[in-house]
């Protein structure tokens, strides 16, 4: 508990309260072969009211002190990881990608390691939300980068403060 009370006050400068203290397991996405573009996508992917994107090569889902990382992060913008759905890019088509996003009508979309470019989004920038089709998207670094690095940090809590 100490040590999540000494990340949240250098990563964010106002005052915080802890709600719930409990853990939260995720689901892994599993990545599309060839998505069908009429096929619903799985009922984990139909949850959530925020769709974290992120592109690991070896692993099907977050590493566990990034689920860390994604949960203090969440939880400083009054969310939780039972809220998120989770979709690993790594080696999906940028359609597929597309797809997923907007057939998970989550409202809101965080991209970690993604490249808005990679799915046909032009190129919003880093850490600056903006809204199409009624979803509002934010590109950021990947978790890993974030983790070691306070202006990263800064960075992305400003743009979640926008976003939420």
């Amino acid at each position: 508990m100490r040590d999540r009370l000494k990340f949240y006050t250098e990563f964010i400068q106002e005052d915080i309260y802890l709600v719930n203290d409990r853990p939260v397991g995720i689901t892994p996405a599993k990545p599309d072969e060839k998505a069908n573009p009429t096929a619903s996508p799985p009922e984990s992917q139909q949850q959530g009211t925020i769709l974290i994107l992120f592109n690991h090569e070896n692993q099907d889902h977050l590493p566990e002190g990034e689920q860390d990382l994604l949960a203090k992060i969440l939880l400083a913008v009054n969310h939780s990881l039972s809220e998120a759905a989770f979709f690993n890019i790594y080696r999906q088509e940028s359609e597929a990608i597309r797809r997923r996003i907007l057939d998970h009508k989550a409202p809101f979309v965080i991209a970690f390691g993604v490249k808005a470019a990679t799915i046909s989004l032009g190129d919003p920038g880093l850490y600056a939300p903006h809204v199409t089709g009624g979803q509002t998207l934010l590109f950021a670094d990947a978790l890993s980068l974030i983790s070691s690095d306070q202006s990263r940090k800064r960075l992305l809590w400003n743009a979640l403060k926008k976003m939420f």
